[in-house]
């Protein structure tokens, strides 16, 4: 459809917005259904429920300009669903889950949060006013979501950093307790390596070779969800790996354009090298940096 005025195209992309949440709303209840963490349970329970509101409000903004609502979909967030129900098939602990459907929803709260943030922009360009009251208590509810998860998924991150410490010194325990001779060193030190990758461990970097490395070993490009660049800057972050069932929603970037990105949103790399039966792994997930945290050393900004 052409657009021939400000008007038609603040209404597509409340179109887009509204088959957005009309996903979301039916993605919510199944992914709350898989989490272990109640507060996280709770959390998304309480966002399908402001989501269904949300689209009432998008119902209200049309009915206010005697339009339908449908008619538009909006495949960026078919591919954020598509990403977070892969985290569901992933062969990884309950901490581990909760933390990937954690990082999945909030690349959905962005996305959502700069749509809206849009929407609001180009409404007040129009002067509509009744508009600009109904989306600004939408983007309120979505920046409160982000946040909420935000802390949530930096408790969980240094709760499973704690775990991850505490694996490893029971591992030099064990290799120095086998250190009496060099005959008895070796069997520890390959010991210590078979326990890590059996099980299934995750870890988490801030270093660019290391993200880079382990990404072109399995074949996989530096990318971003189409539709979501602002500016000329790299939207969502991805990594699109061969025969990823979202790989139509993404778009190739360099690596320096992924990692100037990944630094200015202060991320880590958490990401799994073996899964629990010795397969390689593919799992990854950019979460948020727990606050007062320092950089590895060798991590770039």
């Amino acid at each position: 459809m052409k657009l021939d005025n400000l008007e038609q195209l603040y209404l597509s992309d409340l179109q887009d917005l509204y088959d957005a949440e009309k996903q979301l709303l039916k993605a919510l209840p199944g992914l709350a259904r898989q989490v272990t963490a109640p507060k996280l349970k709770q959390g998304l329970e309480r966002h399908a429920r402001q989501t269904q509101e949300q689209t009432k409000r998008l119902e209200k903004v049309f009915q206010q300009h005697g339009q339908r609502p449908g008619g538009r979909k909006c495949p960026a967030m078919a591919g954020l669903i598509a990403e977070a129900n892969e985290t569901l098939n992933e062969d990884f602990g309950n901490d581990l889950l909760d933390v990937g459907v954690i990082t999945a929803a909030q690349k959905v709260e962005h996305y959502e949060i700069s749509g809206y943030s849009s929407a609001i922009a180009l409404a007040q360009t129009l002067g509509l006013q009744n508009d600009i009251r109904l989306l600004r208590k939408t983007l309120e509810e979505e920046e409160q979501t982000e946040q909420q998860l935000a802390a949530l998924c930096e408790t969980l991150v240094q709760e499973r950093q704690s775990q991850t410490r505490d694996f490893q010194r029971s591992i030099a325990r064990q290799s120095s307790q086998r250190s009496g001779s060099a005959r008895s060193a070796k069997p520890a030190a390959r010991s210590g390596r078979s326990q890590r990758s059996a099980s299934g461990k995750a870890q988490a970097t801030q270093d660019h070779e290391e993200i880079r490395q382990w990404v072109e070993d399995r074949g996989g490009a530096p990318a971003s969800v189409r539709g979501t660049s602002q500016r000329g800057k790299a939207g969502l972050l991805r990594i699109d790996f061969p025969g990823y069932s979202g790989e139509k929603t993404l778009q190739h970037i360099s690596w320096d354009e992924w990692f100037d990105k990944f630094d200015q949103e202060n991320l880590q790399f958490l990401y799994q090298d073996r899964t629990k039966d010795g397969h390689e792994s593919r799992f990854f997930k950019l979460v948020c940096e727990p606050k007062g945290a320092t950089r590895r050393p060798g991590a770039k900004r």
